[in-house]
């Protein structure tokens, strides 16, 4: 889950993993460009909640794409305003 949504200049994101891994946050704009790695983390084996500056990033629309240590990805929309 991402919050809020648009956003000004922070949002949180909050997910869950089933056992503990390294977890790659990026964000990106809409046409697929890495716009910033947001702070890698390694995941506990249960919810975690995270919170980004991202008030020097340009407003618009962007993905926030979280990647596990499997490769598996998950794309959710942002907007920045």
């Amino acid at each position: 889950m991402l919050f809020p949504n648009p956003a000004n200049d922070a949002f949180s994101i909050a997910f869950n993993t089933p056992l503990p891994a390294h977890t790659a946050i990026t964000l990106m704009a809409a046409v697929g460009k890495e716009v910033m790695k947001l702070e890698p983390t390694r995941a506990v084996a249960n919810a975690t909640a995270l919170r980004f500056d991202v008030s020097s990033v340009p407003r618009g629309m962007y993905f926030v794409r979280i990647m596990d240590a499997q490769g598996r990805s998950s794309n959710m929309p942002l907007v920045l305003r």
